[in-house]
């Protein structure tokens, strides 16, 4: 055999997944995107009108100063910026495949050496859950989105609190939740893990950096900004549309009347949006009573398979529980995924009696999660899918089997062993 035949054998799996990235990036470059939001709120903001004045800012205020570099970028030059920008945005994911390797199997090497001895990218306990997760991945490039920077801090954030570096850990959390809110779940589970070091700083860093908004608008216009966007920005979220596949949007659809974006309804009742709403919060706190139990034992070892389990769980319910949660914030089931094919396939519990009901259930929610892709159904079943929740549904069911998972090797002392070769 040749060596270039060699080489193709030994790497398909690099080789596929390289050239599947390299076209979600150019797609990507060259359409108009979440980024053009971005764009739009700096030029809006440079121009000195209202940030919110265009339906595409939806983030916080500070978020306008992050995008001020971006005033004046033009049409002909906003494709090199997006080029630049999906470039990073791999950069960020490559490094988020070698987070994920870590936590789960403690290595040190460059994955995508292929080192003897260590897992590689074309090893198939890598490869096949980056395969799950490649739509995820193209979600974000071809929508030019910014949530695998916010998955890769959320990585950096657990390794950080891993080591006990509360400060790291709460300048991270401040930035995200400044930015893009969508963290201050982890704020809460910090708080109920009572890391105290690391939610005093991030409230420390939450009022700095928003600081940073009073000092740039003045105290009378950045507040009404503030305001604006509690009160009304939040507000007017589309929680109906198909497309949005949080809890929130799944109750709407199911609850009331409301236009879902697309020709078939859904509901099986027809309550009024604020009712919906406080179901949903009651649904919520009464599901929370799970992890709240489950977690209540003092964190012994941060590194602990089981501690592995908790930080997934909670990235897992990111995508679930924000109010708004496009298809692309489904990249934060990255840690799940890798999590469950290998307990599933790749470890030593193969004759725990839970494991083939595990089993049956991932491929349930994979099944949901990735087969629902336009490619795969066409654009309109594609969208009943998602009318009918299925990415919401997908993730729930992850959920459940690691809250499972996580009862068996917290409370029953299972011990799951992943094997490196």
């Amino acid at each position: 055999m040749s060596k270039t035949k060699e080489f193709l054998k030994t790497n398909l799996p690099l080789i596929v997944f390289s050239l599947i990235a390299v076209f979600g990036w150019i797609k990507g470059s060259f359409s108009r995107g979440d980024f053009i939001g971005y764009i739009l709120t700096a030029k809006y903001d440079a121009a000195g009108g209202h940030i919110y004045s265009i339906g595409e800012n939806t983030w916080p205020p500070l978020f306008t100063i992050f995008c001020k570099p971006l005033a004046n970028v033009t049409d002909e030059i906003r494709p090199v910026i997006y080029f630049f920008w999906l470039a990073l945005t791999l950069l960020a994911f490559y490094f988020i495949l070698k987070q994920v390797r870590d936590f789960l199997y403690g290595a040190d090497s460059d994955y995508l050496l292929g080192k003897k001895g260590f897992l590689s990218i074309n090893s198939w306990q890598i490869w096949i859950p980056l395969a799950l997760m490649m739509k995820f991945l193209l979600d974000n490039l071809t929508n030019v989105q910014i949530n695998i920077f916010f998955l890769l801090a959320c990585l950096f954030m657990f390794k950080a609190f891993q080591k006990k570096q509360a400060v790291l850990v709460g300048f991270i959390l401040a930035i995200t939740i400044s930015l893009k809110v969508y963290t201050i779940f982890i704020f809460f589970y910090f708080l109920y893990r009572r890391d105290f070091k690391s939610v005093i700083w991030a409230s420390v860093f939450l009022v700095l950096l928003n600081g940073i908004s009073f000092l740039y608008w003045g105290i009378d216009l950045a507040t009404e900004y503030y305001t604006f966007w509690a009160e009304t920005v939040t507000a007017r979220s589309d929680f109906v549309d198909h497309k949005n596949q949080s809890i929130f949007g799944t109750f709407h659809r199911f609850l009331t009347t409301a236009d879902p974006g697309h020709k078939m309804d859904a509901h099986i009742m027809d309550l009024s949006p604020d009712l919906v709403q406080r179901l949903v919060f009651g649904v919520i706190g009464i599901a929370a009573l799970i992890p709240l139990y489950l977690f209540r034992k003092p964190m012994k070892d941060r590194f602990s398979f089981a501690s592995i389990i908790e930080y997934s769980i909670v990235l897992n319910a990111i995508p679930i529980l924000s109010p708004i949660s496009w298809k692309a914030y489904y990249i934060f089931i990255t840690l799940p995924v890798f999590l469950l094919f290998n307990v599933c396939y790749n470890s030593n519990i193969e004759q725990v009696k839970f494991i083939k009901t595990y089993k049956f259930l991932f491929i349930i929610a994979l099944t949901l999660l990735t087969l629902s892709a336009e490619l795969f159904t066409g654009k309109y079943f594609s969208d009943v899918l998602e009318t009918y929740s299925a990415y919401t549904v997908g993730a729930v069911i992850l959920l459940a089997i690691q809250l499972h998972l996580y009862f068996l090797v917290n409370e029953r002392e299972l011990i799951v062993k992943l094997n490196r070769h």
